[in-house]
């Protein structure tokens, strides 16, 4: 039997087909990441997909596969995915019977074990279902695909546990209701291959019903919600637009800074302001050295470096040793940009210079960070997706908040270090007279580089 697909696409079915294209077509994509707000179809265009692999295995050049879904708790699993899954097999995949009549993929495509979660396809491919609360029962569980539900829930070593036992591919998907987690942290982080898709209910609305689409809509900050008790911001932010939780008293707040993919992010050649900012640390504290750009009067920031136990320069007795100067060298960092750095830390600066990069201190006197935090506010903040520790600090950099509840005008000195690095070129970028207010000499203004796709 013919089996057809009763269900309307939606941009996440469409990236995890466009995805796999492209890991056919030789790309190296391991994981596929999915975050987005609540009933934006993630769940149910990841499991069309899976069944549809399940059915038809050859189109990754398989005879049959496995494929595991994981949740964090197992009761839950069974009421939520599983449930989801049994749905999509009964009402959305089947064809016709040979009386004529129209018979679902659930009765027809294999058998289902209740008992154990697992659907067997006729091929042999089988899609089972499992909790992940506790790592040590995920040894031995070799799939080829594995699918992190909700993976927002889930610890790094189930994660790790499951992905030394994946053969071909890992899909993530999860409503950002962290800022700290090992999807930041590892998947995401350094340059780590991986496609990914955001999207939020208006993605999905054709498969929504007016409750649903009320129900999130309602808790959105505005006048008549905030009238009627039911306004939440920061499940607005998570639920309805899809964007990671926040902490109060931000520095930063969420509304004033944006992520763009990293192709977005601007050439020199149209920008007004370019450069790198480094803060130096060693064994508690990482070294960060971030790529700055200011264009169309917007700040654009892309982490290039942050990492612990860096020397500044190399160890000649020891050239394994990894240092700032190694990596800059390996990740082509220009040696004729201005780079700026923590004044209070000359000798690191004076080794910078002696490798040929043109390092100079930038003070850090009385009001200096709210002053360079000043700056920063002045502009519309986009951040690389790829930055993630500099992702991290944005959204959790606070004032200091006293034990009666008060807040005050004082940073805490925590996730800042990113942020100290873009200070110190702020500091020596964005203040008047280095932008020439006043002068006739400041530089126009030029296209976006997107604007240049147009010409």
């Amino acid at each position: 039997m013919a089996v057809n697909v009763d269900i309307q696409p939606n941009k996440n079915l469409s990236f995890l087909w466009a995805s796999l294209n492209r890991r056919r077509a030789g790309e190296n994509l391991p994981w596929f990441l999915l975050e987005g707000s609540s009933r934006s179809g993630k769940t149910w265009a990841i499991i069309s997909f899976l069944a549809i692999l399940c059915m038809k295995p050859k189109i990754i050049g398989q005879e049959s596969i496995v494929v595991r879904a994981y949740r964090n708790d197992g009761t839950t699993c069974r009421d939520t995915i599983v449930a989801d899954f049994i749905e999509i097999m009964t009402h959305q995949f089947g064809g016709e019977g040979r009386n004529g009549q129209w018979v679902s993929a659930f009765d027809s495509a294999g058998v289902w074990n209740k008992s154990t979660l697992t659907y067997t396809f006729e091929n042999g491919s089988t899609f089972s279902f499992h909790g992940a609360s506790d790592p040590q029962k995920l040894q031995g569980k070799k799939a080829t695909i594995s699918w992190f539900n909700e993976a927002m829930e889930i610890s790094n070593d189930a994660q790790f546990q499951i992905s030394i036992r994946t053969t071909f591919l890992k899909i993530a998907d999860w409503n950002p209701s962290q800022t700290d987690h090992w999807i930041f942290d590892t998947i995401m982080a350094n340059g780590s291959p991986y496609a990914y898709c955001h999207s939020t209910y208006k993605d999905n609305l054709d498969n929504l019903t007016a409750e649903q689409v009320y129900e999130i809509e309602k808790t959105k900050p505005t006048a008549e919600n905030i009238a009627r008790g039911t306004a939440d911001a920061n499940k607005w932010l998570v639920y309805g637009e899809g964007r990671r939780g926040v902490r109060e008293n931000l520095v930063f707040e969420r509304c004033g800074w944006d992520l763009i993919d990293d192709a977005d992010y601007p050439a020199w050649h149209v920008c007004q302001r370019s450069g790198n900012g480094v803060d130096f640390g060693f064994s508690q504290d990482p070294t960060a050295l971030i790529d700055c750009a200011l264009q169309n009067d917007e700040l654009f920031f892309r982490q290039v470096v942050y990492k612990r136990g860096l020397l500044v320069g190399r160890s000649y007795d020891n050239p394994n040793v990894p240092s700032l100067v190694g990596l800059m060298g390996d990740l082509d960092v220009s040696k004729s940009a201005r780079m700026y750095c923590d004044c209070a830390a000359p000798e690191a600066i004076a080794q910078l210079r002696a490798a040929g990069y043109n390092a100079q201190g930038m003070g850090k006197g009385a009001g200096s960070i709210l002053a360079g935090i000043e700056l920063l506010k002045q502009h519309r903040i986009f951040i690389t997706r790829s930055s993630q520790d500099l992702i991290r600090e944005f959204e959790n950099y606070s004032f200091v908040k006293k034990p009666n509840g008060e807040i005050t005008d004082v940073p805490e000195d925590r996730n800042n270090h990113g942020i100290d690095a873009i200070r110190y070129w702020a500091l020596g970028n964005l203040t008047p007279s280095a932008l020439g207010v006043g002068r006739t000499n400041r530089g126009a203004i030029l296209p976006k580089a997107r604007d240049f796709e147009d010409w």
